[in-house]
């Protein structure tokens, strides 16, 4: 199935894709801000705790956006894109 995702035409809806969050932080947190109504702080994007054990850096970053193309291989890729092929318009390939 490749139909459009149900939300795409609703303005109520927006989607973030990680990539976005990583190479352009800043616009791309601001846009959600705004989209919730809400005025954003740069104190937002500082995590002061790392709470969890798979949460390694204090920011958002290019290398952990990316993180799966060195960990996985080409054949798991193919194999995720494939199930998620639904979902093409909200993954960055």
């Amino acid at each position: 199935m490749t139909s459009s995702p149900s939300h795409a035409d609703n303005p109520r809806v927006t989607t973030v894709g990680l990539e976005d969050l990583a190479m352009n932080a800043r616009a791309t947190m601001e846009r959600m801000f705004n989209h919730a109504g809400y005025p954003f702080e740069l104190d937002y994007a500082i995590i002061d705790k790392l709470r969890y054990d798979n949460v390694k850096n204090r920011t958002v970053s290019a290398d952990i956006a990316f993180e799966y193309k060195t960990r996985l291989d080409q054949a798991a890729q193919d194999s995720i894109m494939a199930d998620f092929d639904r979902f093409k318009a909200w993954i960055y390939g």
